[in-house]
């Protein structure tokens, strides 16, 4: 468990360092900010959201269940922070379309938009394609 979580810190201080730098942060800004990173608190951002949801999708699509099925799950994990069942259920409508992928980006916006504290900034979702253009490979190979 030790080495997933490290891969997993390791991996959000990269989005992280990838949405800073798209944002115009000095490497000084980005460097302080990712030595104060642990597991609970990367967990927390919104990077960690999308981590946590690929992570989900990549076990699921291994064992053979679809994304729909894997979303409604995950979705009822999370429906303490909050829920928009008009929202959720095109994304399911998506995720059993011709475009399945374009169903995962929506959901990580989705969640992400929804998980927003005051003190975070959400992510457009060009920075969340950009998060999943880093993070779904890497998770693949773990």
């Amino acid at each position: 468990m030790f080495g997933i979580n490290k891969k997993r810190v390791n991996l959000i201080k990269e989005m992280i360092t990838q949405r800073m730098i798209n944002r115009g942060h000095s490497a000084s800004e980005i460097q302080c900010i990712n030595n104060n990173l642990g597991t609970f608190t990367s967990l927390s951002l919104p990077e960690g959201t999308i981590v946590v949801i690929i992570q989900t999708v990549i076990g699921a699509h291994k064992q053979g269940v679809p994304l729909c099925y894997a979303l409604e799950k995950f979705e009822k994990g999370r429906r303490f922070a909050k829920h928009d069942e008009f929202k959720f259920q095109e994304i399911i409508k998506l995720s059993t379309g011709e475009n399945p992928e374009l169903a995962l980006v929506e959901y990580c916006y989705y969640r992400i938009s929804i998980e927003a504290t005051k003190s975070s900034i959400p992510l457009t979702k060009d920075e969340v394609l950009d998060a999943l253009d880093i993070a779904y490979p890497e998770i693949s190979s773990w």
